[in-house]
């Protein structure tokens, strides 16, 4: 059952991540959405390897596997680009620099934040390319896993990047808390006068998310390198043919090798990276997916759904009901066989006819009984 929790957990974070997305797409807030495009490329990702290496470690997909551990990365690095973006911007509006911003100036600052949800995280991949001895890892019940050169450099790209995204975040959070708490008494004409369309409420969520959003991964981080140090030593980096010359390499982790006291510190910080991205699908359902706007989007898509079915279930009974109505023309037909000068049929089955209106059809029809003589009585069949 343990093998089962990871993926099921990954695809319930990628169905309540995709949620709260038709208000914010209505609201043009593209760093919600590309944060909500990375949690689920995430756990999309969690989700398809946790399902393939289930109970192997078979190189079994290759291709898929170089996709993957580059997905991996952008995620590790989108997230915390994400809350940066977030509290960045809530700054600006806090502190009244958003509002004096000209359009040209808000219009390149949108191109900015497209540009870093978007762009950055497929060059930061490229980067890790740096870093990656060998093609990649495939582990028994976990699947395609990166593979790192442990060096100064690794620790740098792998480590120094995500930890100065989220530090540089914190400090963003923690001056538009500020700004809130000083102004707080006039911060809903200060949302008001900046144009940014946030109430006081989503700023309160937004920020909330973002601080979340780092004392998660911050602390997963550096007890990752921790690990990492503690296990692993660290390998000078002489240059990148030497680094990169067994590059073809796919190492492979069978069951027997995970089960090692060695390999503990792997699982541990693989573990700490994949429920970190989980919870934080969850987290940002829990955020913004139960809001009274977003609520009502629930009702209207629930209300549209039932009527397609509600619909289709009409459907589906007036054809059962206009199949298995009689028209007078069939009735009429067996009507026909009745003989001219006697009721009773060659064989000795007396028919009987009598007749009838149809109050639903406007039409005449025809009930009849077919009596069989028997040598005690006659058993009759009555039909409608």
């Amino acid at each position: 059952m343990s093998g089962f929790a990871t993926p099921i957990f990954a695809i319930l974070a990628v169905i309540v991540s995709l949620l709260p997305v038709p208000s914010h797409w209505r609201a043009r807030n593209f760093v919600i959405l590309g944060l909500v495009f990375w949690l689920v490329v995430g756990n999309l990702n969690i989700f398809v390897n946790r399902i393939i290496w289930m109970s192997n470690a078979k190189n079994s997909a290759p291709i898929w596997c170089d996709l993957s551990v580059k997905l991996m990365s952008m995620a590790s690095f989108s997230l915390p680009c994400s809350a940066l973006l977030i509290s960045s911007k809530l700054y600006d509006i806090a502190s009244l620099k958003y509002s004096k911003r000209t359009p040209e100036e808000k219009q390149r600052l949108w191109i900015l934040e497209l540009f870093c949800i978007t762009v950055l995280p497929v060059f930061y991949s490229l980067l890790t390319l740096v870093s990656q001895g060998h093609r990649f890892n495939i582990v028994y019940g976990r699947g395609c896993e990166p593979a790192v050169y442990f060096s100064s450099v690794s620790i740098v790209i792998d480590y120094g990047i995500p930890v100065s995204l989220c530090i540089t975040s914190l400090v963003y959070s923690v001056l538009s808390l500020r700004h809130f708490f000083i102004h707080k008494k006039d911060f809903d004409a200060i949302l008001s006068k900046s144009g940014s369309g946030i109430s006081t409420k989503k700023f309160l969520r937004m920020i909330s998310f973002a601080l979340i959003d780092i004392l998660i991964n911050f602390p997963i981080l550096l007890a990752a390198f921790a690990l990492e140090v503690s296990y692993m030593k660290i390998i000078p980096y002489t240059s990148w043919d030497f680094v990169h010359k067994r590059f073809s390499d796919v190492w492979i982790y069978p069951r027997t090798a995970i089960s090692s006291s060695r390999f503990k510190h792997f699982l541990t910080m693989t573990s700490f990276a994949t429920w970190s991205q989980c919870m934080m699908g969850f987290i940002f359902f829990f955020m913004f997916g139960l809001n009274t706007d977003i609520k009502s989007d629930y009702v209207k898509a629930f209300m549209k759904v039932k009527g397609m079915f509600h619909l289709k279930t009409q459907k589906a009974t007036r054809e059962y009901k206009d199949d298995n109505i009689c028209s007078t023309d069939d009735i009429s037909d067996v009507s026909n066989h009745k003989s001219e000068d006697s009721n009773i049929h060659p064989d000795g089955v007396s028919v009987e006819f009598s007749h009838v209106d149809l109050e639903a059809s406007g039409h005449e029809a025809s009930n009849y009984s077919i009596s069989i003589p028997s040598n005690d009585d006659t058993k009759t069949n009555r039909f409608a």
